[in-house]
């Protein structure tokens, strides 16, 4: 993963070169000579004063623009980039788009709704924008909001680590872990290193090969050597429900419970609704939860690829930026508004306890070869059959067939028993019990359309 770098910065201050400095021998006056001469520190001093003074900005407006940072990443999109996105959306308002072959029409999309969203976020950016005379404040802004997203999900990842352990457990207050994950900070024990895990990030394609190997030593061994490759459009199998993920899968329907596995379930809780609501538990927290920071009242499908992402701390060869977007697109893509509507109604009532919501008042190889590129020419993959699929049951809604949750009910061939993890959970619980004193805000900034 995009690790954030912290960097220091150095100043280098200049010192007077003492060959410049007149002495008695070489002027009769001295004293005058100096007085007359320009000490190039000053004038260094002075012009990064100017500087400075150019961009500085109110430390409670600075705050500002890293809290709504922050949102921009875990609600509207992890790898906004705030410069481009504010170019882009003023050429869009100047319909000058039109003219520019560079973006495609997604990517148009996702940089208006970013820039909408970032004045709905930070309204003082109108000011800054339209203001030359800010253009200095506006600059040091934009790097530090690029650098607060960058950070947001090395963050995330870093405070889920000691959680890990629970939330892969299927009944975590029955049954820990086995074997257990380390405790002294070693990632040693960690993704492909652990036997439970590894069935975690295993491919859906090798799905028949990880339940024909109890053990997941063979599959282990293929998967860290790339006998089977992690790519961005064969989606791991942790995002599937499941007691063990993805053991109830219909082949003729892949897609119909993804995004729905009890460990992604956990992680959204988690982040958004606090640690202490990950199991299902109510919130003892005293500070309010991302959610209510965010402004958030509903789920969507940026929420849950932000949540897709939560699984490792290194990039590899995954591309994560390709595979945020690949969730994106397949739920706000997707033909099958049945199935779209039915995903968020579930989001919704596991963080808000309502299906409507919280409702509130008015990669490269060692080669250099993307592994993507490298197994999409040679194979099929998972997102195109779940499209494919998505496009068939809309296609039989239309002539008649019956596609409802009741008839689609199949189990798996290989495990036909296989479920959620059945052990018994505190219910979720409501905003209003667990935070009674904080109030939603009328106004949410503008999510991405499902069309």
């Amino acid at each position: 993963m995009p690790m954030c770098s912290r960097r220091t910065r150095s100043s280098e201050h200049l010192s007077a070169d003492n060959s410049d400095a007149s002495s008695p021998e070489d002027s009769p006056h001295p004293q005058k000579k100096a007085k007359k001469s320009n000490h190039p520190s000053k004038k260094s001093s002075r012009a990064k004063e100017e500087v400075n003074k150019g961009s500085q900005m109110d430390p409670q407006d600075l705050e500002e623009l890293l809290a709504a940072a922050r949102a921009v990443a875990q609600c509207v999109d992890i790898f906004c980039e705030v410069g481009q996105t504010i170019d882009v959306g003023l050429l869009l308002q100047q319909e000058e788009s039109a003219q520019n072959g560079d973006l495609s029409t997604r990517s148009r999309e996702r940089h208006k709704h970013n820039y909408e969203a970032l004045l709905q976020y930070v309204p003082s950016l109108h000011a800054l924008i339209g203001d030359p005379k800010k253009k200095d404040i506006l600059r040091h802004a934009i790097t530090e909001m690029n650098k607060a997203i960058a950070g947001v999900r090395s963050d995330d990842v870093t405070r889920l680590r000691p959680h890990i352990g629970a939330y892969a457990a299927p009944c975590p207050l029955q049954a820990s872990l086995e074997p257990p994950l380390s405790t002294n900070g070693s990632r040693s024990s960690l993704g492909l290193n652990h036997p439970v895990l590894t069935r975690f990030l295993c491919p859906v394609s090798a799905r028949e090969d990880y339940f024909s190997d109890p053990i997941c030593l063979r599959t282990r061994q293929r998967l860290q050597e790339a006998g089977i490759l992690m790519t961005t459009d064969d989606f791991l199998l942790f995002l599937w429900s499941g007691n063990p993920p993805g053991s109830i899968i219909d082949k003729e329907e892949e897609y119909e419970n993804i995004f729905r596995g009890y460990y992604l379930e956990r992680v959204m809780r988690h982040i958004f609704t606090g640690p202490s609501t990950a199991l299902g538990e109510a919130s003892r927290s005293t500070r309010p939860p991302n959610a209510i920071l965010h402004q958030m009242t509903m789920v969507d499908p940026t929420h849950i690829a932000y949540g897709c992402l939560q699984w490792s701390e290194t990039d590899g060869p995954f591309n994560y930026h390709k595979f945020y977007y690949n969730v994106v697109d397949m739920i706000e893509q997707c033909p099958d508004e049945e199935w779209v509507t039915g995903l968020k109604k579930w989001w919704n009532m596991s963080l808000f306890k309502d299906e409507a919501g919280r409702v509130t008042g008015a990669g490269a190889t060692e080669k250099g070869q993307d592994v993507d590129d490298l197994k999409s020419s040679t194979s099929s993959n998972s997102l195109s059959r779940m499209q494919a699929q998505m496009a068939a049951r809309v296609a039989k809604c239309a002539a008649g067939f019956d596609t409802s949750s009741s008839s689609r009910e199949r189990s798996s061939p290989i495990s036909s028993t296989a479920h959620q993890p059945p052990c018994p959970s505190a219910p979720v619980p409501s905003h209003s019990e667990s935070h009674a004193s904080w109030q939603w805000p009328s106004s949410t900034p503008p999510r991405a359309s499902t069309s």
